[in-house]
């Protein structure tokens, strides 16, 4: 992915490997066929250090996966916002 990403490898049943940003907020899980050859991804964004993060979306390409999944937390994020615009504790 470019300079910082980190690589972890696991094995659960077969062997299992992501790609961490250099923040750590994103991971990115490929998935592939069953001839090996990757046909999408899988984005999580969360907080640095956690297994995945509270959205996730997919990709045919990595970089699809990462816009997918900034996007949709910026909904919910602004979504919240608006709940909250003008809120006060009585």
């Amino acid at each position: 992915m470019g300079r910082g990403w980190k690589t972890k490898v696991w094995e659960n049943t077969r062997w299992h490997y992501c790609v961490i940003s250099p923040c750590g907020r994103i991971k990115l899980h490929p998935y592939h066929d069953l001839d090996g050859k990757t046909t999408g991804c899988t984005a999580f964004l969360g907080e640095p250090g956690s297994g995945g993060g509270p959205w996730a979306e997919h990709g045919r390409t990595p970089q699809t996966a990462m816009r997918k999944v900034i996007r949709e937390a910026k909904v919910e994020l602004a979504r919240i916002g608006a709940t909250l615009q003008g809120f006060t504790l009585i």
